[in-house]
């Protein structure tokens, strides 16, 4: 019984995140599984499918993923002490309050933070990092590009934007930007790109 369980809930979870291995999927199903006691004898414990198709529970180690094109969202709280490495084309969401230890890389397409963020983030040159959530601290050398549309990301920590960089600010049609709020020290070395208008001399 338990096998055909396990498949279905697998099933599942790789219908909502198609890129997934069978990495992914192993730790997606573990590390949201429901405790049912020790777990010298129930492991884990009880296979949560509900929780598991929104994404990891914890990064027990580094979580390497390429989205491969693919928009989806993370949406469970993620603690644990490995990092996330986001690579390849399409968007990933961080939607919950995740207190993971690791740090996060994007290092391909595009990463959303709009819930809190306790990792330091480092923006590769191919990556780029939005949102309107809260992030610890960022080194940013590829793009920074606030909010979901016009909105504000909030850096707790340090700001680096480092030669070479770009970060990007929306203007909306009624004159509301994009913010980036820091509240550490910011050192900008970088390009600012305006996208949205149309924009007077």
């Amino acid at each position: 019984m338990a096998s055909p369980h396990v498949a279905g809930g697998a099933a599942l979870v790789k219908e909502a995140f198609p890129y997934f291995t069978a990495y992914h999927l192993q730790q997606t199903l573990l590390t949201t599984a429901t405790p049912i006691g020790d777990p010298s004898i129930y492991g884990w414990g009880l296979m949560n499918v509900g929780k598991a198709v929104q994404g990891p529970g914890q990064f027990t180690r580094l979580f390497d993923v390429d989205t491969q094109g693919y928009n989806s969202t993370f949406a469970n709280d993620i603690s644990g002490t490995g990092g996330l490495h986001k690579r390849g084309s399409g968007s990933l969401e961080l939607a919950g309050n995740n207190s993971y230890t690791g740090d996060t890389t994007v290092s391909g397409g595009r990463l959303a933070v709009n819930g809190t963020l306790a990792s330091a983030v480092t923006i590769e040159r191919e990556g780029t990092l939005g949102g309107s959530g809260t992030v610890a601290q960022v080194d940013n050398y590829g793009t920074l590009a606030p909010g979901n549309s016009v909105g504000t990301l909030t850096v707790s920590g340090d700001y680096t934007a480092h030669a070479g960089s770009v970060h990007e600010l929306e203007v909306g049609p009624a004159g509301a930007t994009d913010h980036l709020v820091v509240g550490g020290a910011a050192h900008i070395d970088g390009t600012l790109k305006l996208a949205g208008g149309p924009f007077r001399q």
